[in-house]
């Protein structure tokens, strides 16, 4: 057997691991899945890849899956986390959230966008 392959027995061939796996030891019998923030989007792989800043990958993933606005993440993450009251992010796949700037405000967590303050106040 060679990395990234598993064998079963009586088999005249070795058996990929499937996109979401890996195996980087030899004559082994099954791969084990790609853990949180990391992923493989191919097959026979001997490991697996970091998850991008922006982008989470839960156990398994084939694919990194983009942050949703409101949303960041560091590099290998399994998930995002929503943006602190006084900040937003109003765009997908990033690693940070933005400051609510003057003469608006961020109530909540999680916004994608900045309330204006109304006349007669800041």
């Amino acid at each position: 057997s060679t990395n990234g392959n598993k064998y079963s027995g009586g088999a005249t061939s070795c058996t990929p691991c499937a996109a979401g796996s890996h195996t980087a030891t030899t004559a082994l019998s099954s791969c084990t899945l790609c853990v949180g923030g990391q992923f493989q989007d191919g097959t026979g792989k001997a490991s697996c890849k970091t998850c991008a800043a922006g982008f989470y990958c839960p156990s398994g993933s084939t694919a990194q899956s983009a942050c949703a606005v409101g949303k960041y993440t560091a590099a290998g993450a399994s998930g995002c986390t929503s943006c602190a009251a006084g900040r937003y992010q109003s765009a997908t796949a990033k690693y940070d959230c933005m400051e609510c700037p003057a003469g608006y405000f961020c109530a909540t967590t999680g916004l994608s966008a900045v309330t204006t303050c109304f006349a007669g106040t800041y």
